[in-house]
């Protein structure tokens, strides 16, 4: 079936009710008073000026509107012979004020969930009563998807069950595959950004929040639980590679994920079986390619696209250009990469490129970038130090 939609929407998530109706949510912009904003039916303005009363006018490269996103709820029904759509959208974030999701500027379908009878939805927002241009704490909301009741945080300060510790940035609301549990990630100050994050769980309606592996010196940036319910799989970089680990949902605070990958960055991840995982990974001599790789982490990658093998622009580019190193810091080791040419002679001189990078939020990873890539600068002629 095709239904119209009354505004321009994205990150569409769905669930297949009891009865056999299809609940779904995606996200798009929203007027003040929380319906659906199409550009394209807004009319010229009779001036571009903006008057902005508080500090927070710009996060990034996005300027703040009144115009916010918010997520909406409809129902396709499940009919004798066909799915009809009624056009009805839900705000959930309606009822409590200053809530946005997904966060802006680079929030997107990481930001929410629904349970898989779709009857819940769970978002992160930041935090409504801070300021925001000096305060980076955001709290998971939970909201029936009719919202037949208004969004309550979960992980809010004056919420039940919410450790003493944790005030700062939420991500990656998930829900186990029973609909029953929660698991986020959270970290402790609630005005550094780069702080470490830790994993939270918590089962609905009971206000109590376990923390799992806290003592894990990683800081996971992407969450997923097993088909089976029984693990989580975990992003988090680790000496220059963002990797995925596999750690039990009964693990303690002292518990340590396992590494299920070891070289590139992997972007994105989904269970294809109960036994492997469909990885997206990169590298700093290759653009995203495509493997599977066991849960456990057990044998070698079967590498399903190589783009370094069979993009001509590409060609040349290997391992082989690419070393680390350490060295000593003011008060730790520091690590970091060589990138040599792809044609790179060792009987030669080659002048030196030093990339800096300012961090604390990121590093410099074995990975594929359009904007900052060592390999680039290689093939220049140079020796990359990154």
């Amino acid at each position: 079936m095709a239904a119209a939609l009354t505004a321009p929407f994205s990150n569409l998530k769905i669930a297949v009710t009891e009865r056999g109706d299809i609940n779904f949510v995606l996200s798009g912009k929203a007027y003040p008073n929380g319906t659906a904003y199409n550009e394209a039916l807004v009319g010229a303005p009779y001036s571009t000026a903006r008057v902005y009363d508080s500090l927070y006018a710009r996060h990034w490269d996005t300027w703040l509107t009144k115009e916010t996103y918010a997520l909406f709820a409809g129902s396709l029904k499940k009919g004798r012979s066909k799915m009809t759509f009624n056009g009805v959208l839900v705000n959930l974030l309606g009822g409590v004020k200053n809530l946005e999701t997904p966060v802006q500027p680079f929030g997107g379908a990481s930001d929410f969930a629904i349970t898989s009878d779709g009857e819940t939805v769970a978002f992160l927002s930041k935090a409504p009563e801070l300021g925001q241009a000096n305060h980076t704490a955001s709290y998971i909301y939970i909201v029936p998807h009719d919202r037949s009741s208004i969004a309550k945080a979960v992980n809010a300060p004056t919420s039940r069950g919410t450790p003493r510790n944790a005030r700062g940035a939420s991500a990656s609301p998930t829900f186990s595959p029973d609909g029953k549990t929660l698991a986020y990630l959270q970290m402790d100050d609630r005005t550094y950004e780069s702080d470490r994050n830790k994993l939270y769980t918590t089962k609905l309606g009971s206000g109590v929040i376990k923390a799992v592996a806290h003592n894990w010196d990683r800081s996971p940036a992407g969450l997923a639980y097993s088909a089976d319910g029984k693990s989580f799989f975990l992003l988090a970089g680790e000496y220059g590679r963002e990797k995925l680990w596999s750690l039990p949902v009964t693990a303690g605070a002292n518990a340590v994920p396992k590494a299920i990958t070891r070289e590139g960055s992997v972007s994105g991840f989904h269970q294809i079986s109960d036994n492997s995982i469909l990885v997206s990974n990169s590298s700093i001599v290759s653009s995203t390619g495509y493997a599977v790789v066991s849960t456990t982490g057990a044998g070698e990658p079967k590498v399903l696209l190589a783009p370094n093998k069979i993009d001509p622009q590409l060609a040349g580019l290997s391992d082989a250009q690419v070393e680390e190193f350490w060295y000593e810091g003011s008060w730790t080791k520091i690590h970091g990469w060589i990138t040599k040419p792809s044609n790179f002679d060792p009987t030669k001189q080659y002048p030196l490129a030093f990339l800096i990078h300012g961090g604390p939020q990121s590093a410099w990873m074995n990975r594929w970038s359009t904007g900052w890539n060592p390999a680039v600068w290689a093939d220049q002629g140079y020796v990359v130090v990154a």
